[in-house]
């Protein structure tokens, strides 16, 4: 779980199930749910980044997929890593 930098009535949570939440402090629901179909070891946003809202997901098969917070969707897929991340 990490609050969301940008926005404190936000966070989000991740789980062995393959899913991201992102969660809404106000509406005490999940907002949006990233689907990635893999175990999710962690995953991080930056604390500093203003021109972005990506979060960097680690994964069982030994990828890092970017997930765009804002947009929505998985907006790429790191893959040279060899095992877990």
């Amino acid at each position: 779980m990490q609050w969301y930098p940008r926005d404190a009535g936000a966070f989000l949570s991740s789980s062995f199930d393959g899913l991201v939440n992102v969660w809404d402090c106000n509406r005490f629901e999940s907002v949006y749910t990233f689907n990635l179909d893999e175990m999710v070891y962690s995953f991080a946003l930056s604390q500093h980044a203003t021109s972005h809202t990506l979060a960097a997901v680690a994964c069982y098969g030994g990828s890092v997929r970017l997930c765009d917070l804002q947009g929505g969707t998985s907006a790429a897929t790191l893959t040279a890593h060899e095992g877990d991340v």
